[in-house]
C-alpha cells in the first residue's frame, strides 16, 4: 500500500513539479515521516491502507479525472477512519461546480458499505462508535500543543519535515494550498479535541498518515528554494535522521 501510494504521488506531483521535486518529496515522505513506521512494521492498523486511498485521491485532484471514482474512494476513506470524511473539503473546494454530483454521489456509494455494516451490527445507519468505549470530544479545550510537540506522539517533534511543507504551503496562494491548509487545521483540531489526543500506541500523530500525500504539495514546493542554499539530501538525512531516532526510542 504504501509504495503503490508513493508512487502515486509522484506522478501526481511529476504534472506540476520537475522529476528532482517529485523524487525528493516522495523520499522524504518515504523515510522522514511516520509513514516508515506505519507502512512497513505496523501493517495491521489501517493507516497504510489509509495512506494509499488517499494518494489516490491526491493523484485524481490534481489531474481532475474520474471525478465519481474520486468521490468512491473519499467515501472509502471515511469508511476507514470517518473523521477522514474531512478530505471533502479539498476535494470538492478544487473540482469544478458541474462535478459535484459525480463526486458526492460517489462519496455516498462509497461509504455505503460503513452504513450497511453499522445497520447489521447497531441496527443504526449512523451511530458514534467512539462513545461504546467511552470516548469524548472536548471541543472546548483542544490540546493543540500536545498533539504538534509531545515526545513520542507530537507529530512536529517526530516528523519536523511536515513543519517546512506547512511553511511553504502558506507561501502559495491558491485555491489547492488553501485547502490543503484548512483541512490540515481541522484534522489538528479535530485530534486535539479528543478524549485521547495522544492517539493511543501512537508513532507520531498517526491520525495525520492520510493527510500526508496531501502535504507534499508542500515539499514539492519546498524543493526549488531550498536547493538554491542547501542540499535537500541534506534536509532529508536530517529530518530522517530524527524521525528514525524517534522510531527507535517508540520500540525500544
Amino acid at each position: 500500500y504504501t509504495a503503490c501510494g508513493l508512487v502515486f504521488i509522484s506522478l501526481a506531483l511529476s504534472n506540476k513539479f520537475s522529476r528532482y521535486a517529485s523524487l525528493f518529496t516522495v523520499t522524504a515522505l518515504a523515510y522522514a515521516t511516520n509513514i516508515l513506521y506505519y507502512g512497513a512494521i505496523d501493517t495491521v492498523n489501517s493507516h497504510a491502507a489509509g495512506f494509499f486511498v488517499s494518494s489516490l485521491i491526491f493523484y485524481l485532484l490534481i489531474t481532475q479525472k474520474a471525478h465519481f471514482f474520486m468521490g468512491i474512494l473519499t467515501g472509502l476513506l471515511a469508511s476507514t477512519r470517518f473523521a477522514d470524511i474531512l478530505f471533502l473539503i479539498p476535494v470538492l473546494l478544487n473540482t469544478p461546480y458541474k462535478k459535484f454530483l459525480p463526486v458526492l454521489t460517489g462519496t455516498a456509494v462509497g461509504f455505503l458499505p460503513q452504513i450497511a455494516g453499522w445497520i447489521s451490527v447497531y441496527g443504526t445507519p449512523v451511530i458514534n462508535t467512539y462513545a461504546f468505549e467511552g470516548e469524548s470530544f472536548r471541543l472546548a479545550t483542544p490540546r493543540i500543543i500536545e498533539v504538534l510537540f509531545s515526545q513520542g506522539y507530537g507529530l512536529l517533534t517526530v516528523t519536523p519535515i511536515i513543519a517546512l511543507s506547512l511553511y511553504f504551503l502558506t507561501r502559495q496562494k491558491n485555491r489547492l494550498t488553501f485547502s490543503i491548509l484548512l483541512v490540515f487545521l481541522a484534522v489538528l483540531y479535530t485530534v486535539a479535541s479528543w478524549g485521547t489526543y495522544w492517539q493511543g500506541a501512537s508513532f507520531g500523530g498517526r491520525m495525520f498518515v492520510s493527510l500526508l500525500p496531501f502535504l507534499s504539495l508542500g515539499l514539492a514546493y519546498a524543493y526549488t528554494p531550498l536547493s538554491k542554499s542547501i542540499n535537500p539530501l541534506i534536509i532529508i538525512c536530517v529530518c530522517a535522521g530524527i524521525n528514525i531516532y524517534s522510531l527507535l526510542s517508540f520500540l525500544l
